[in-house]
């Protein structure tokens, strides 16, 4: 049986919830309060779990990428809260929990990249430059590729890469900061 969840996206301009399903890796994994990453559009984004609902609002449902910390960001005390925080004060749901999220959580997770493979055949000079910046350096944050790949769209074969199963992406969260 398939497990929906609700969940308040980390985009400014968006107001209210959305539903979305649990992927099987993940289905005993998510606790409300979890950080998640969730397809939104063309971009992914990260979420916060607010609830498990039986009906999805909608007929089709995304699913969830990925779990991006394993220790829920927030406590269910605290949802209830910010949920009659919204109510009382008229406010978006979304804006009552940035509210309660730690410092350096507003930020989005940075994406971690690896290198699968250290052939470079049939590759563009992009491509090869980004896997070789890899296998030299070892994994890598997209914070760090952009500085030493700066003025190149590394981005667009780094996809690529990943989507061939070349290279591999994990979200990180960023590190604190004193």
């Amino acid at each position: 049986m398939t497990t929906y969840v609700e969940i308040v996206v980390n985009v400014p301009q968006v107001t209210g919830t959305f539903h979305y399903h649990l992927p099987e890796v993940l289905e005993n994994n998510i606790r409300v309060g979890h950080l998640v990453s969730v397809p939104f559009g063309r971009q992914t984004v990260q979420g916060i779990v607010t609830g498990f609902v039986e009906q999805p609002e909608v007929s089709k449902t995304r699913p969830v990428s990925e779990l991006i910390d394993p220790a829920a960001i927030l406590t269910p005390v605290q949802i209830k809260f910010a949920r009659q925080l919204a109510k009382a004060t008229l406010s978006s749901l979304g804006a009552c929990i940035s509210l309660m999220l730690p410092p350096g959580l507003a930020k989005n997770a940075d994406v971690l990249y690896t290198a699968q493979t250290d052939l470079y055949n049939n590759l563009t000079q992009t491509q090869k430059r980004f896997l070789k910046l890899l296998n030299k350096r070892g994994p890598l944050r997209g914070q760090q590729i952009d500085r030493s790949l700066s003025r190149m769209n590394w981005r667009a074969a780094a996809r690529s890469l990943v989507r061939r199963g070349l290279a591999t992406t994990q979200s990180v969260l960023p590190s604190p900061k004193v």
